[in-house]
């Protein structure tokens, strides 16, 4: 419960990134005049982000075997911190939306009787293969959510993601196009995945 509490804490404290050296951190004590002193590089460019919190990581709240009463916890947590950004990873993608419904993890609000998502919840799905991708990105793209993403790890064999990352093949050009930019939704409407996280296996 102790640990529980701390969410809370970090959604109250002000919290900074480097626009010059990438740093993220708890805006720095010394800088109590918010002049934008970076404690890497101490080069002034420091502008206010917002903290992510990776939620479970040795977990999956989407677990059949977890109980309800867990993600209806979590979701009323989630939603008393609105200055945090949680990511929840799961292998069990396919539960996610009926497991929102129940835990109420969506933001009420409704646009053409579509329920939006909670602004400050990223949904991502584990895949380590190609054929793991070809099954789950799909049911990724079905759940509404301020970012969706991709665990490519550990990352078994080549995976293809050009068409889920907005890209297609231009004919013409006989190359690979994209727009660039990681956005979740793109500019045809169709949803997109917004991160991949990449990595091998250890050892």
């Amino acid at each position: 419960p102790g640990n529980w509490a701390q969410p809370r804490r970090w959604n109250a404290m002000p919290f900074a990134q480097c626009a010059d050296c990438g740093w993220r951190g708890e805006w720095p004590s010394s800088d109590a005049g918010m002049r934008g002193a970076c404690p890497a590089c101490d080069c002034g460019a420091l502008v206010s982000a917002r903290r992510r919190v990776f939620c479970a990581s040795l977990a999956d709240v989407f677990d059949n075997e977890v109980p309800a009463s867990w993600r209806t916890d979590l979701f009323s947590l989630i939603r008393t911190t609105p200055n945090l950004d949680w990511l929840l990873l799961t292998k069990r993608i396919g539960n996610v939306v009926d497991m929102l419904d129940e835990a109420g993890g969506w933001s009420g609000a409704t646009v053409d009787s579509v329920r939006n998502p909670l602004p400050n919840v990223w949904v991502g799905a584990t895949i380590c293969n190609q054929a793991e991708a070809d099954r789950d990105i799909p049911k990724l793209l079905r759940v509404r959510a301020a970012v969706r993403f991709l665990s490519v790890e550990p990352m078994l064999g080549r995976v293809d993601l050009c068409e889920q990352m907005g890209m297609w093949w231009n004919q013409t050009m006989g190359c690979w196009e994209g727009t660039g930019q990681q956005i979740n939704v793109a500019s045809d409407g169709r949803p997109r995945i917004g991160w991949v996280i990449a990595g091998g296996e250890s050892g």
